[in-house]
């Protein structure tokens, strides 16, 4: 329905983010004092990365992405390679 439509189902967002957000939980798994669900812990990373990003500077990131952007780019275009020799006929 949505590739015919061409846009996201409006009626639906609202199902979609409640299944994808909120744990659905059995009457035998009571929450202990302590349990945090898979969103809160996702959250939890991503707020210490950015602050590791913001308290880091701009020193820290430039020599992270020093490291990182030539891995990417051979990873990229290793794997369009290889798609294409497993592609060739």
């Amino acid at each position: 329905m949505t590739v015919r439509l061409g846009f996201i189902q409006v009626t639906r967002l609202g199902f979609g983010l409640r299944e994808a957000f909120i744990p659905k939980v059995k009457a035998e798994q009571k929450k202990q004092r302590g349990d945090i669900t898979h969103f809160q812990a996702l959250m939890t990373a991503l707020m210490m990365l950015t602050a590791f990003v913001i308290l880091g500077g701009v020193k820290s990131i430039g020599k992270v992405v020093g490291v990182f952007v030539p891995v990417m780019i051979f990873a990229y275009v290793g794997g369009g390679l290889t798609i294409l020799v497993m592609n060739f006929e």
